[in-house]
């Protein structure tokens, strides 16, 4: 079973995402919607 979620998160060093599960084992599907950039581009 999916249970979607929404979250918006800072990027770390060179754009990455760490996904982190607590206990147990976990599937995971991401899925990037937009993002935003600090205008300086």
């Amino acid at each position: 079973m999916a249970i979607p979620n929404l979250v918006i998160v800072k990027l770390g060093a060179g754009g990455s995402v760490n996904i982190y599960n607590y206990s147990g084992t976990t599937d995971v599907i991401a899925d990037l919607a937009g993002w935003f950039n600090d205008g300086s581009t």
